[in-house]
C-alpha cells in the first residue's frame, strides 16, 4: 500500500487472464480500445483431466481505478458462454520496477 500526497492510498494490480486462443485477437483489440497499453502475451497449456487445450495468457498491470474497465473489457471480448472460456485473477502489485531505468513505478505513482 502507498500513499499519495493527498494521503489516499495508489495502489497497482496485476490482471492476469487465460482465455481461448482464438479470443486473442478480439480482447487485444477491446484493451486498446479501452484505452489500456504494456500488455504481455504468453501461449500457456490448460490440463482439464485427461485433455489438454492450449490458450494464451493475457497480463497488465493497472492502477486500483482501472481494475473494473480492464476486467469488463477482458469479459466482453473473450466470453463465448460455453465451459472453458477462461478465468481472470487479480493481484496486488508491491512493485513495478522499470528494468531500463530501475524506476519502481508504483512508487513513483505515490509521488
Amino acid at each position: 500500500m502507498l500513499l499519495t500526497p493527498r494521503g489516499r492510498e495508489d495502489r497497482m494490480k496485476n490482471v492476469s487472464a487465460i482465455i481461448e486462443l482464438n479470443k486473442l485477437g478480439v480482447t487485444m483489440k477491446k484493451l486498446v480500445e479501452y484505452g489500456f497499453d504494456g500488455i504481455t502475451v504468453a501461449e500457456v497449456s490448460n490440463h482439464i483431466g485427461q485433455i489438454y487445450k492450449m490458450k494464451v495468457r493475457v497480463d497488465i498491470t493497472v492502477p486500483d481505478e482501472d481494475v473494473i474497465r480492464v476486467r469488463m473489457a477482458i469479459i466482453n471480448a473473450a466470453h463465448t458462454g460455453h465451459p472453458g472460456d477462461g478465468r481472470i485473477t487479480i493481484t496486488a502489485v508491491e512493485h513495478f520496477i522499470n528494468i531500463s531505468t530501475g524506476r519502481d513505478e508504483a512508487v513513483a505513482r505515490a509521488r
